[in-house]
């Protein structure tokens, strides 16, 4: 272990993010090797599987417009290739919730370790295999907790999605219904498009709201040791009333992660249809990269954590007592050993 000196204090956004960036530049060695074990050789499968279905979603589409423009008819049931793509896709998703839910949850625990050591204790873990390898069969007395919170935290979020779009269709309906007898076909267009984008921005800070409140909870379970329904209730003490420091804080990071990765991406897009090899090779290579990156935003959610116990709980004062004390007892120990001595 190689020790640094830290003081924990009330962070900014600009603060946090700069903590995030040094935490992630001084144990990038072992959050690349936890990224190449734990989570690139899932992303690199995965992003095959994508590109694939992508460019056999796009052939499908080229075959309709094409359909449409000869008037001739398309069948898309009799086309095996969309059964197959669909079934591809299907199957995917099913192991991606199985993986997020397993071994995705043990590399996040580990980051989440060596963030809060370093943090609290001043502690770099020294790079070797053995030590990674310890950490992570040490993390995964964590994964049956953390996958029950995970769970939990997602269900949570589809369901507020899913309900408040229900509920902005109903009321979209029934106004629809009024204006329609009495308003004008341009007032009715301004209606419909400025109702749709209320709704959406409701849905946006109802969901964000709980994600906010509960983002903490993989944390506690943890570095609190916790369990996932106290995690549940930890998780919204801590959050409470710091709505738009975490908000807009872990939008930034988003925002930082996604445009390295993302530009590659997104360039990988214009290859569609002109080169599968190339879009497939730029979308796998960006993919990887984004899963190398991935450890900067556990990072960064795991320092808005210790940050928010140091604004509700005090912790920084409790880490200063702790520290004190040990100092005392290191002290005291010191000196009866030199008694015995004499």
């Amino acid at each position: 272990m190689n020790q640094n000196n830290t003081e924990l204090k009330p962070m900014r956004i600009g603060d946090v993010a700069d903590y995030s960036i040094e935490i992630f530049k001084r144990n990038f060695k072992v959050l690349f090797f936890l990224s190449l074990i734990l989570y690139v050789p899932w992303i690199i499968i995965d992003s095959l599987v994508d590109s694939y279905v992508i460019t056999n979603t796009f052939g499908l589409f080229e075959d309709l417009f094409s359909s449409f423009e000869n008037y001739n008819h398309f069948d898309y049931y009799g086309d095996f290739g969309n059964y197959q793509s669909t079934a591809i896709s299907n199957l995917f998703t099913l192991l991606n919730i199985c993986y997020s839910l397993s071994i995705k949850v043990v590399f996040q625990a580990a980051v989440m370790k060596i963030v809060y050591d370093y943090m609290t204790k001043g502690r770099t873990i020294s790079f070797s295999y053995k030590n990674t390898f310890k950490l992570i069969r040490y993390c995964f007395k964590y994964m049956w907790r953390m996958a029950g919170y995970t769970a939990i935290f997602y269900i949570i979020l589809f369901a507020l999605y899913f309900v408040s779009l229900f509920v902005g269709a109903i009321i979209f309906v029934f106004l629809l219904g009024i204006a329609f007898t009495t308003a004008q076909e341009w007032i009715m267009t301004v209606f419909i498009v400025l109702f749709a984008l209320v709704v959406i921005l409701g849905m946006i800070i109802l969901v964000g709201f709980f994600w906010v409140r509960l983002i903490f909870g993989n944390n506690i379970i943890v570095n609190e040791n916790s369990s996932f329904s106290n995690g549940i209730k930890r998780a919204f003490q801590l959050s409470k009333g710091s709505f738009w420091h975490i908000g807009i804080s872990s939008l930034f990071c988003y925002i930082i992660y996604s445009l390295i990765g993302g530009m590659v991406t997104g360039i990988s897009v214009v290859a569609i249809g002109i080169n599968n090899i190339l879009f497939y090779t730029l979308y796998s290579f960006g993919q990887v990269l984004n899963a190398v990156l991935y450890p900067f935003v556990v990072v960064f959610i795991t320092v808005l954590f210790i940050d928010a116990k140091v604004k509700k709980e005090a912790f920084d004062l409790e880490l200063k007592l702790n520290k004190m004390i040990e100092k005392q007892k290191s002290e005291l120990k010191k000196e009866i050993g030199e008694e015995k001595d004499d």
